[in-house]
């Protein structure tokens, strides 16, 4: 059992690991790493907000270390991209692991506080590496609260909705559409996706209803409290709804895809398990 925990570690591990290095290539993509922040200039403003942990992190110097040195900003990104190809080729050097985490959290802060607004899908990455720092029952328990944690983002979205009173608005939806697309559908108004905006503007019924569907798609991750027994369908559920939510609002938050690895079902992970302990 033991060699079979293990293996199942080791793959979610794999999964993980992977998936940071995608997610780090769509961030070089994006031009969101911290040596492309600075790569002109130090960051005029920042704004760490009411945060005794980002304000700590200030104190410290760390910031203004990387932030105002571009040399340094570029090998503090080179070794984020670094770790995770160590960690996956020395898979037992948990100490690499412990940095990594280091290394995540430092980048949420900084990144978050030079772009002004608290990013939470950032924590994405330190979370979950948080658990890889850990081996056996304890790495179990953390993966399983992990899993919680992702449930809870999308009960607590619905629950927003309903607690604010927005989805009772009228046409909330349609509203919604004109502040998130106004500069859109001016800038490029021939489009493929700007006639579909428009087609969901003109037909607001219909693009009412996604409210509604979006709370209850949202409402329904609560079942997973109770049970992890329909976990490939809210797995099914939740990539439905990054799929439709970057199609009408044009939001498409890769790091959820991070949160997504604990709905995966035990039996995936176990896949293959028992052959390979025989």
């Amino acid at each position: 059992m033991e060699a079979i925990n293990n293996t199942v570690f080791e793959k979610k591990k794999r999964y993980f690991f992977v998936g940071v290095l995608m997610l780090l290539c769509y961030y070089v993509y994006n031009y969101i790493l911290l040596a492309q922040f600075c790569l002109n200039a130090s960051p005029a403003l920042i704004f760490p907000s009411i945060d005794n942990g980002y304000w700590l992190v200030l104190a410290t110097g760390i910031f203004y270390f990387f932030a105002n040195n571009l040399a340094a900003a570029i090998s503090f990104d080179i070794l984020f991209f670094l770790l995770p190809i160590l960690i996956l080729f020395l898979p037992y050097k948990r100490w690499l692991n412990i940095l990594f985490l280091t290394v995540c959290f430092l980048y949420a802060i900084f990144i978050n506080t030079i772009a002004a607004h608290h990013f939470h899908l950032f924590l994405a990455m330190p979370v979950l590496a948080f658990a890889f720092c850990f081996t056996g029952k304890r790495f179990e328990n953390i993966w399983r609260a992990i899993r919680y944690y992702t449930l809870f983002i999308f009960v607590s979205a619905a629950l927003w909705k309903l607690f604010r009173g927005s989805i009772f608005e009228p046409n909330q939806m349609l509203n919604i559409l004109h502040a998130q697309h106004a500069q859109f559908l001016y800038e490029q108004p021939n489009a493929i996706h700007a006639k579909f905006i428009r087609w969901l503007i003109t037909h607001s019924t219909f693009s009412n209803l996604l409210i509604y569907f979006a709370a209850l798609l949202q409402i329904l991750f609560v079942i997973g409290f109770f049970t992890s027994k329909i976990d490939t369908y809210l797995l099914a559920m939740l990539l439905s709804f990054v799929a439709v939510n970057y199609c009408v609002m044009q939001i498409f938050p890769p790091e959820i895809f991070l949160f997504a690895l604990t709905l995966v079902p035990q039996s995936f992970w176990q896949k293959g398990t028992m052959n390979s302990t025989l």
